[in-house]
């Protein structure tokens, strides 16, 4: 009986410790395309070209203040962008657009009270002959 009970209540508890977690998955597309593509690795993108960008949330639940910071590998990360937006159980998606960056690698980090969420680096590159 206690066993059963002990079970339960742990059960209970994980389940109540994951939903906590906000978690999700990036997506990209070029201006024209008609969808958002996952992709795995590094993507590249060309530099003359507008990407845009997605992070869309897992079963969001109540209000969170959602950090988004955009950044360059120099000799160190170096941030060229950040901003706040908020989201929730009706807005649980970050929209964002990849236009006019350097050669390069790059970040985009979203953040929650200081907390990395998720990251995920891409690279620039130009098709222009030097």
């Amino acid at each position: 009986m206690y066993t059963k009970l002990a079970l339960i209540g742990g059960l209970v508890l994980f389940s109540m410790i994951g939903c906590g977690k906000v978690e999700g998955e990036f997506a990209f597309k070029y201006l024209l395309d008609s969808d958002y593509r996952r992709i795995r690795g590094i993507p590249e993108f060309n530099g003359s070209r507008e990407v845009r960008w997605i992070y869309l949330f897992n079963n969001i639940r109540g209000y969170h203040k959602i950090g988004v910071v955009i950044m360059k590998k120099e000799l160190v990360w170096v941030d060229i962008d950040t901003r706040i937006d908020n989201i929730n159980e009706a807005n649980d998606t970050i929209y964002g657009v990849i236009k006019d960056y350097k050669e390069g690698r790059h970040a985009i980090l979203i953040t929650e009270n200081g907390r990395i969420i998720d990251r995920k680096e891409f690279d620039i590159y130009s098709d222009e002959e030097d």
